[in-house]
């Protein structure tokens, strides 16, 4: 990794140059380069229980670890006539301190193609490729590297039919991929297409309703009563609603029901409904509330379950202090129970319930730098001792702007 941090040291040397040199900040349109490095010590990389011993499962006595991460971003927008071209390349280094078999060089992008054949045709072609380090939280094992891999192009499109009702069309392809073999969560390739209608009110409230019909494979399972790729059919039905309650008050909600049907093992079928509200509130020009509430019905791949129930509720507080200067609050819990278990297998008992606490500061001492801190603080409590754990992740990071 040396070469890699010497590469971004000279990208970072040259953004410098710029900003010396060059204007204070990038237009809307146009190009604009980021450099960024962040240090983050987590207590308990691993996820091990209090029950472990760290000298056993990782030979030294000690769970903590540092991250550091070195980032190169070039994102360049620009418009002519009706369409409007935004492209974003993201060169990412993960360098850990000890175990540099988690090391990995990301090369991420998000292309976006917003096109119009007329003013009332219009629509998006996507590609987008989100390559990370994955969390342990739910990995079944250490001893390799754990990236997660998302890759995904669409093609949506909308017509206006007069001023507020819209007609929805889309296509997409999805990957999920993992290194880590992960509790109850299989890799998936999926295809899929949509349609539905739009409203959109003049008050600026949004209401929508979509069908989606898809077709997929896993790529990986943790389970034994399913072959190693497993080809499946899923339908969706998605309401969304955004309404625009007040100049200082934003309310949004979802409703999903989805069906999946496995053709190589239908003991994994599954349906039923996920659901989620949030409201916003800006009591001032400085201040933001944000409340949410979702229940969300998974696929859970356990040789005990077929599903997974999660609760959440977040609560999160944004306060600028300063013209210059932001701080941000967040607390949430969420509960997990698995539920389907496949024919003649008992249900898989594990409950679990994971609460996290957030304080994160932001400071711009200039236009063209960022500085953030951050402390993040989680504890998962179950009724099965190994899933058990608490963390204490601490971050800082400087961004420079051209």
């Amino acid at each position: 990794m040396i070469g890699l941090r010497l590469i971004h040291r000279l990208a970072t040397a040259s953004v410098v140059l710029m900003l010396l040199c060059g204007p204070v900040r990038a237009q809307e349109l146009g190009l604009r380069i980021s450099a960024s490095h962040s240090i983050q010590h987590d207590s308990n990389l691993f996820r091990l229980s209090p029950d472990s011993d760290p000298f056993t499962v990782l030979g030294r006595s000690s769970t903590s670890e540092r991250l550091d991460i070195s980032a190169l971003r070039v994102q360049y927008k620009s418009q002519f006539s009706l369409q409007a071209v935004d492209l974003d390349l993201t060169l990412v280094e993960y360098d850990y301190q000890l175990y540099d078999r988690l090391d990995l060089l990301a090369r991420n992008y998000d292309i976006r193609w917003n096109w119009a054949f007329t003013p009332r045709l219009r629509g998006t072609i996507r590609a987008e490729r989100d390559s990370s380090v994955g969390s342990f939280d739910d990995a079944q094992a250490i001893a390799s590297s754990n990236q997660r891999l998302r890759r995904s192009e669409m093609v949506d499109a909308s017509y206006e039919l007069d001023g507020a009702w819209r007609l929805l069309l889309a296509a997409q392809r999805t990957q999920n991929r993992f290194d880590q073999p992960q509790l109850g969560e299989d890799g998936t390739s999926v295809r899929s297409a949509e349609a539905g209608i739009r409203f959109d009110a003049s008050s600026g409230s949004v209401a929508s309703l979509r069908l989606r019909k898809g077709s997929g494979r896993t790529l990986a399972t943790q389970t034994l009563a399913v072959s190693d790729t497993d080809d499946f059919e899923e339908s969706e039905w998605l309401m969304n609603l955004r309404w625009q309650t007040s100049g200082k008050t934003v309310a949004t909600a979802s409703l999903v029901h989805v069906s999946r049907d496995h053709t190589q093992a239908p003991t994994r079928d599954f349906s039923g409904t996920s659901a989620s509200i949030s409201t916003s509130w800006e009591p001032s020009a400085k201040s933001l509330w944000t409340l949410r509430w979702s229940s969300e019905l998974s696929a859970y791949s356990t040789i005990g379950s077929n599903t997974a129930r999660t609760n959440r509720f977040a609560l999160t507080y944004a306060w600028s202090i300063g013209p210059r200067t932001r701080l941000r609050l967040g607390l949430t819990e969420s509960r997990l129970r698995l539920s389907n278990p496949p024919l003649g297998e008992a249900l898989n008992p594990l409950r679990n319930t994971t609460r996290e606490r957030s304080l994160g500061l932001q400071w711009e001492p200039t236009r063209n730098v960022a500085v953030e801190a951050a402390l993040v603080n989680s504890r998962r409590l179950s009724n099965l001792a190994d899933q058990r754990f608490s963390n204490l992740q601490a971050s800082a990071s400087v961004t420079l702007l051209y």
